[in-house]
């Protein structure tokens, strides 16, 4: 009871303590708050001033250069026998190149003028009778118009005109015009962190040039429409903008104050109109709010050690309390419980985050061959790694067994896989022993968090990111997964899939179709690529993108390799038995059959079967699987060379193409992946490019072949640039192996070849 008593009575003359620095900084925070509240409203004021002063500058050197250059061009007009005259027409078009003007011209004192455009266009005798700017031009004026509709470019415009001088009396007019782009450009870039915008406006309100993004989103005409000014202040405003002199007020749009900055330009009443928020324009005002930072940090001290005082009188043990119910006991991290508890007062702030998922592959495995305390160790690692990943509002824990979520906040996708693929590649290089060569795989499911599921129960969210998890488990390299709704069809796809698969394989449900390959020289017939698609008893069919993956991960693309390999031999055998001239096929060769120390005895195997030539199979490798592996690749390269077949290099061009891949492997052909025939930024890099793969490849006595042919100009491409071989849905789709023989063999034989 005593202790208890002790214990009130520490509480009370604490609570206390804590009342009285309360009220301490509560009046000192108004006071602050107040000086700062009218000393930031000053700075406002100013940054946005000078905002408005740059805007303005870069606006009135280009409306003054524009005259200047059309100043200096006229002297040079002062001795033309005749403005129509075509070496004057010339000078002006070239003038005209170098300064980018849309148009410009020359025009007599009866308004008859010759044109010459940007794009090379010359109009002659023109009358522009009624053209206020030729008019007050030939009057001595040197003039700015406003923004225009202007008939003849069919675009808003603004046009300059001055006059063209011959002993003291102007003979002529030179204008030129200008796209409205150009002044927008300068005002258009958003300003204070992307909230601020620059217009241009005329004395009496009316916009010359409205950006787009206004703060105001009605589409008004006036500055002074839509309520957001105060009445009284629209009527000194407008009487200092009628006077030509800078101003600046405020407004109030949905429920934000914005500061209006106004500047007189010098030139037609025009303004350079600046607005901003508040906010935005103090985000550069420091010394008032530092020196309040300071005052509450220091408070913040203060009241933190009196809660720590409080908290460590009444529950001496807490810590190890905490750290029984909150902390993983192996690595330190935060547990699965209060990993929840801290989710919950994250997603009450402003912050949208992601939630991801890291996993091991094959952690028992580890354990087993390595033991136990090295796996503890890898995990501890882990840890260690997360909190160097982890930024502030961000968390992590330990779900249990070698997994780890995090909580991160949300960024672009890019942003967020090469945070993830940083820290699972730091996880790889953890040593498992001094000799090692077990290359610790990672995988990671994501899953953006969006307002709505912020409140669902965090163990449907861990369910979500489980599945994004389980689609990136299986693979021989780190990967990333993100959540989407079509992963519960996924899912239920992948089951059916994974359920018929082998009775498919048994009942001859995979179908072998073929793609011709065209000689591109000839346009006859080169050869054919094997294509597989599963066509199911019901009448469905899947294609390749539908299962592959799926057998990718669980090993049964190495049988599905030997099966389509097994049918072209099959489908070669019988054309050959008919007389047919017969081409070769290529057959796709998965990553995993090259791990099977029997791949090269069951393919000898089959082609003795159906007593088929070797050098009648060309078996396709892709590039990432050469390079995954390059001198155990080399090695089946050259094997597969001296049983006869003929190698293929796949998907060239598709992901991290080196052209040491063409000096380093013994291949027969070298397919060009379809993405090379996608127009690019830059065609004409593009192609020379590709006519340099081409041409080296020839040196190297590989024959090239492109993929996805599917127009008229990607086929002449491909020919112009001396590619050997072309594919794709310009020449035909791939086709049954029966139509294949159809089109192309029917009525043909040997001798006719």
């Amino acid at each position: 009871m005593l202790i208890e008593k002790n214990a009130k009575r520490q509480i009370i003359i604490a609570s206390m303590l804590v009342t009285v620095i309360s009220i301490i900084l509560g009046v000192t925070s108004y006071v602050w708050w107040q000086n700062a509240a009218k000393a930031q409203i000053e700075e406002a004021k100013r940054i946005l001033d000078s905002s408005a002063e740059l805007h303005k500058s870069s606006v009135v050197k280009q409306l003054e250069g524009d005259l200047q250059t059309l100043s200096t061009l006229s002297a040079y007009l002062e001795k033309a026998d005749a403005f129509n005259d075509n070496a004057l027409l010339s000078c002006i078009q070239a003038a005209n190149a170098k300064n980018d003007f849309i148009r410009m011209g020359i025009i007599d004192t009866d308004m008859n003028g010759n044109f010459v455009i940007l794009d090379g266009r010359v109009y002659r005798n023109e009358n522009v009778a009624g053209n206020e700017a030729i008019i007050r031009a030939l009057n001595g004026e040197s003039v700015v118009s406003g923004v225009i509709e202007d008939a003849m470019l069919e675009q808003r415009v603004i046009q300059y005109a001055v006059p063209v001088y011959r002993n003291d009396v102007v003979i002529g007019a030179l204008t030129a015009t200008n796209d409205v782009e150009v002044l927008e450009s300068l005002i258009s870039d958003a300003v204070f962190a992307g909230q601020g915008r620059i217009h241009l406006i005329e004395s009496d309100g009316d916009f010359v040039i409205r950006t787009q993004n206004a703060v105001i989103e009605q589409d008004i005409h006036n500055v002074f429409e839509g309520n957001v000014i105060d009445a009284d202040e629209i009527a000194r405003v407008t009487k200092e903008l009628n006077q030509g002199k800078d101003t600046n007020t405020w407004a109030a749009y949905k429920e934000i104050e914005y500061e209006l900055e106004f500047k007189n330009i010098g030139i037609n009443n025009w303004y350079v109109f600046c607005v901003a928020p508040r906010t935005a324009l103090l985000g550069s005002f420091k010394s008032v709010m530092n020196l309040l930072q300071r005052s509450f940090i220091l408070i913040l001290i203060m009241i933190v050690c009196l809660v720590i005082f409080i908290f460590r009188v009444i529950w001496n043990n807490n810590s190890v309390i905490m750290r029984m119910a909150y902390y993983d006991s192996l690595t330190g991290a935060y547990n699965r419980n209060y990993f929840s508890y801290l989710e919950k007062e994250l997603f009450a702030s402003k912050h949208e985050f992601v939630l991801a998922m890291i996993n091991i592959e094959k952690f028992q495995v580890i354990n087993e061959l390595f033991g136990a305390q090295k796996g503890d160790e890898l995990l501890c690692y882990i840890k260690r790694m997360c909190d160097e990943i982890v930024m502030g509002h961000e968390i992590y824990c330990r779900t249990g067994g070698d997994r780890f979520a995090l909580l991160l906040l949300k960024d672009e996708e890019g942003v967020l896989r090469n945070r993830l693929n940083s820290l699972m590649e730091s996880i790889s290089r953890f040593s498992l022993s001094d000799n090692q060569n077990y290359k610790i795989i990672c995988s990671c499911g994501v899953k953006y968090i969006s307002e709505e599921e912020r409140n669902i129960n965090i163990n449907l969210q861990m369910n979500w990111v489980e599945l994004a998890l389980k689609e990136a488990q299986g693979f021989h390299e780190n990967m990333i997964v993100f959540y989407d709704e079509r992963m519960h069809k996924k899912l239920h796809m992948r089951s059916e899939i994974e359920s018929q698969m082998d009775e498919a394989l048994q009942e001859h449900h995979f179908i072998m179709k073929l793609q011709p390959k065209v000689d591109l020289k000839t346009g006859k017939l080169h050869s054919a690529e094997a294509l597989v698609r599963w066509e199911r008893k019901d009448g469905a069919v899947f294609y390749p993108d539908q299962f592959i993956y799926i057998f990718e991960q669980n090993g049964f693309c190495v049988k599905l390799d030997m099966y389509m390999l097994e049918e072209a031999c099959r489908k070669l055998r019988e054309w050959m038995d008919k007389g047919y001239p017969v081409v070769p096929i290529s057959v796709n060769q998965s990553r995993l059959v090259f791990y099977k120390g029997t791949y090269l005895d069951q393919i000898k195997e089959i082609i003795a079967k159906y007593k088929i030539p070797a050098s009648m199979i060309m078996l396709e490798v892709t590039e990432g699987l050469a390079m995954s592996n390059e001198e155990e690749m080399k090695k089946m390269i050259a094997q597969m060379h001296e049983i006869g077949f003929g190698v293929s290099m796949d998907d060239f061009g598709s992901g991290y193409s080196s052209l040491n891949t063409l000096k380093d492997f013994q291949i027969d052909e070298l397919k060009l992946d379809k993405k090379m025939l996608e127009e690019g930024i830059d065609l004409e890099r593009r192609d020379l490019i590709m006519k340099n793969i081409v041409n080296l490849a020839h040196d190297l006595h590989i024959l090239t072949v492109a993929e996805g042919i599917e127009t008229k100009e990607q086929k002449e491409l491909v020919e112009s640039i001396g590619c050997d071989i072309g594919q794709g849905y310009y020449y035909a789709k791939p086709i049954g192996a029966d139509e294949f023989e159809t089109s192309y063999f029917s009525g043909k034989s040997n001798a006719e070849k």
